[in-house]
């Protein structure tokens, strides 16, 4: 047993410690696209000049094509999506989406960032964020189509400590690689992706499982109750 480490009840969403540290990184001038400390709109994009001229500064001067580039505006339709739990830098489930979208990527975006039920089949339109490639930073517009909606997991009880579960038992129905910030300072981490048979969704570093994973192996993890979507440690049975 984990003794509790925070009241969740202080540490909610809205108080996420990296959207302070992303405000002042971007108004900062730390960089731009071109190479200039100046932040003030005129870049021209990761994937070359795509003549955008955006004034809303850090976009990649992005015309609201589908650039697929850093800091610019996509849109994609969504082809598989979970729900999942993750935590950032302080202890708190933060809930979120997971999705593959049609360019054959993965994504996730953060709940209280939008607040709205997504689906299969629905198409968004989003900004990437400039620190992480997977990350959704932001989700612009929402074109409802009536697919189903996101693979739910079943949670064991929250509760409010850090509590390592008991070993789980599950079988590998196949995996992505992603990469996530989870903490300060912001860099993306590696992280493997499982799903399990039963379609839960599973995130791992490379360091805390013993083997590559792949469809049909089964394995036992553990998770604390807090992040049940988080291995602590897997091994392969």
């Amino acid at each position: 047993m984990v003794s509790a480490i925070c009241v969740l009840s202080a540490c909610e969403p809205d108080n996420d410690p990296w959207d302070d540290y992303r405000y002042e990184y971007n108004n900062r001038g730390h960089r731009d696209n071109n190479g200039n400390d100046n932040n003030n709109g005129n870049n021209t994009g990761d994937n070359g000049n795509n003549n955008g001229g955006n004034n809303g500064g850090n976009t990649g001067g992005n015309n609201g094509g589908n650039t697929g580039g850093n800091g610019g505006q996509v849109t994609y339709k969504i082809t598989h999506i979970w729900e999942c739990v993750i935590k950032r830098s302080i202890m708190f489930p933060f809930p979120a989406y997971v999705m593959r979208c049609n360019n054959g990527k993965y994504y996730y975006v953060l709940r209280y960032r939008y607040p709205y039920d997504l689906h299969v089949g629905d198409e968004i339109y989003f900004t990437v964020s400039s620190f992480c490639e997977n990350e959704i930073e932001q989700i612009n517009g929402h074109n409802y189509n009536g697919g189903e909606g996101a693979n739910e997991n079943e949670y064991p009880d929250l509760g409010s400590k850090l509590v390592a579960s008991d070993p789980i038992e599950a079988e590998v129905y196949g995996t992505f690689p992603i990469q996530m910030c989870t903490n300060i300072p912001i860099l993306p981490q590696s992280y493997w992706c499982i799903v399990t048979t039963g379609q839960k969704l599973l995130f791992v570093t490379p360091n805390n499982i013993d083997f590559v994973p792949a469809p049909g192996d089964r394995f036992v993890y553990s998770v604390y109750t807090l992040f049940p979507n988080s291995i602590l440690k897997a091994k392969k049975l």
